[in-house]
């Protein structure tokens, strides 16, 4: 407590002084809803009329989906499978795109991406469709908003990984976006930005940010539809080198 002088308490007078506290939490803040999730390499996507649609990779070869309109409700209903003929190790990805759910996922006896969508919010999905080759085991495989855009972390030669941006123009063309190689990769996350950017960004590691996931502007490409960002987890620390 701190005392006021005769000089300031005499000028106060008898008046009460006011004090108003205020404390905000910024930091949000989340309760579970279900337990008991799948295991194995997993992916989720919120659908055009709010329902969560998930996939997952079994690791015996196996991509599951399910549809669930109330994550709230104590069951979340049954899985549906896509294919029995996955890479078993390999990651999946379910992106909303425009006008459709798009699940992708790696061949189990090639290094194939095959993809299959739902026109109405996971409800019902088209047959297999195989879409490019991504020349290795898919570590992890990422896109979000665009049908022409997507991100493969794969693995170029034993121990050598990189992520590759493939974009279809009447076929598929890839572009390796980074600046060196990593040992190995555990994962692979795209986002697109909701408002207009100038540039297709490509985020990868770098030492300077915690717990792994770092990221460092590769490179950029003109992109009148806004930005993606591509990030992926390096399970070591990445080789640098300088591109050619």
């Amino acid at each position: 407590m701190r005392t006021l002088t005769a000089a300031l308490q005499a000028a106060i007078g008898s008046g009460t002084p006011e004090c108003k506290v205020e404390l905000i939490d910024w930091a949000p803040h989340y309760s579970a809803v279900f337990s008991g999730g799948p295991s194995g390499r997993t992916d989720a996507a919120i659908a055009g009329d709010g329902a969560l649609v998930q996939a997952y990779n079994d690791g015996a070869g196996r991509i599951y989906v399910q549809r669930v309109p109330d994550p709230t409700q104590p069951s979340w209903g049954s899985w549906t499978l896509m294919t029995g003929l996955a890479a078993t190790g390999a990651g999946v990805c379910l992106a909303p795109l425009s006008d459709r759910l798009r699940l992708f996922w790696q061949d189990s006896a090639t290094t194939l991406i095959y993809a299959v969508d739902s026109l109405d919010n996971g409800g019902t999905w088209s047959a297999p469709a195989s879409l490019f080759d991504a020349g290795g085991t898919a570590a992890g495989i990422g896109a979000d908003g665009a049908s022409t855009s997507v991100f493969v972390l794969y693995a170029a030669a034993a121990n050598t990984y990189r992520v590759a941006a493939w974009t279809l123009t009447g076929s598929w063309s890839r572009s390796d976006w980074t600046l060196g190689n990593s040992y190995g990769g555990a994962g692979l996350g795209v986002e697109r930005h909701h408002r207009p950017l100038p540039a297709l960004d490509l985020l990868r590691v770098d030492e300077k940010l915690p717990d792994g996931l770092r990221a460092r502007l590769d490179r950029d490409l003109a992109d009148d539809r806004g930005g993606l960002s591509c990030a992926f987890h390096a399970s070591s620390s990445p080789l640098v080198r300088p591109r050619a």
